[in-house]
């Protein structure tokens, strides 16, 4: 937004420092944009509370360890999925190199939602459907989530999958 006149810049506190239930994010763009951003808002909410903006001004404050926290997380998790994939040859994704979801493609023919729907209500694993982002065949996948139930959804994918999916 600094460079062109009519660019946007919005950010929050959900996927940089994982805390996506704050709710609490900015934007920032030409006094036009700001406006009519705020003309909306108005009739929403008028802002998101004391208690959310101080623990965003504590989140702010121990950004670094935040960061540190989240990255140590994304980390573990890739290369959980690495490990995974290698064992799951059904499944494949591209890992990304700055970001905290991808997309995990799979070869049975299952539509999506309908693969999500049957995995969650049988194991309790909960992936958005491909379908969602028009992309049928695939789950977006959070990287964002603590190692161990990561690894744990990942398992019962697998279990899922077996049992149902392979004869």
């Amino acid at each position: 937004s600094d460079i062109y006149e009519n660019g946007i810049s919005t950010s929050s506190l959900s996927k940089v420092f994982s805390l996506a239930g704050l709710r609490l994010g900015w934007i920032k763009a030409n006094e036009y944009v700001i406006h009519q951003i705020n003309v909306r808002r108005d009739y929403s909410m008028i802002s998101t509370g004391p208690l959310v903006d101080k623990l965003g001004w504590i989140a702010l404050k121990h950004k670094d360890e935040l960061i540190l926290r989240a990255k140590k997380i994304i980390s573990s998790n890739k290369s959980i999925v690495c490990e995974w994939l290698k064992e799951n040859p059904r499944f494949e994704c591209v890992l990304p190199s700055g970001g905290t979801v991808c997309f995990l493609k799979y070869y049975f023919d299952l539509k999506s939602e309908t693969f999500a729907k049957l995995l969650l209500a049988e194991k309790g694993v909960f992936f958005v459907p491909g379908s969602c982002f028009d992309k049928e065949y695939y789950f977006r996948l959070g990287l964002a989530q603590d190692s161990k139930l990561f690894k744990s959804g990942l398992d019962e994918l697998s279990n899922f999958v077996d049992e149902h999916l392979i004869s």
